[in-house]
């Protein structure tokens, strides 16, 4: 009960505390930039060039609402690493986990489909869903054959698992197809999106592993 009250409250409040963190960062670089974005669809489509005030309060509330969820469920992955690494946890090993899980859920998964704007030209999105849970899980895979294995040829295999997906190539919109967003826009929300995501992981896995320590039952 103790080691599910530990998962549960590190979880819980790793999660909110990192999602609140990340939805303040994007509403500095990664919202405005949406925002832009969105104004170059409606002005393609004829339509009115200004978002609703109340259109970007219902998107801050899910914005809020989507990475406190994202969080506490990566949270309480993470928990779980801590209870099963056999030694109890730190800031350093959080940190150690949230870097891997920066590599595996965003890393990996950006080098073949970077982050996309409102606008831009992009294939059918179960297609991209399907490469990205790919490269993420060839990600996660290689990385543990490469970490918790000694053999030589093991760690190899475990490279050549990450490049797989990569090899294979990510699906993308046929030649020439041209979307309604600037070049110079979808670069800067590339940049802005990876870093941003840097910043959730890193908080994430630090605090978390300080927390889950933290929680520990006093030694009698």
């Amino acid at each position: 009960m103790l080691i599910l009250r530990r998962l549960l409250v590190t979880g819980l409040v790793a999660g909110v505390a990192a999602g609140v963190l990340v939805s303040l960062a994007q509403q500095v670089r990664v919202i405005p930039l949406i925002l832009a974005a969105e104004t170059y669809e409606r002005r393609e489509a004829g339509g009115s060039a200004e978002a609703a005030p109340r259109q970007e309060l219902s998107r801050l509330a899910l914005t809020v609402a989507a990475n406190t969820l994202t969080g506490i469920g990566f949270a309480l992955l993470l928990a779980a690493a801590y209870a099963f690494q056999g030694r109890e946890s730190s800031v350093k090993d959080g940190l150690l986990w949230g870097l891997a899980g920066y590599g595996v859920f965003v890393l990996s998964p950006a080098i073949g489909l970077p982050p996309e704007l409102p606008g831009a030209p992009a294939v059918a999105v179960q297609a991209r869903q399907l490469w990205w849970a790919g490269a993420a899980a060839a990600a996660a895979g290689g990385l543990a054959m490469g970490v918790f294995n000694q053999r030589l040829w093991v760690n190899a295999l475990g490279g050549a698992v990450i490049v797989l997906p990569h090899m294979l190539g990510a699906p993308h919109p046929p030649e020439g197809t041209i979307g309604t967003v600037p070049d110079e826009l979808a670069q800067q929300f590339i940049a802005a999106s990876l870093l941003t995501s840097a910043l959730f992981w890193l908080f994430l896995g630090g605090f978390s592993g300080w927390l889950y320590r933290r929680l520990a039952p006093a030694a009698h």
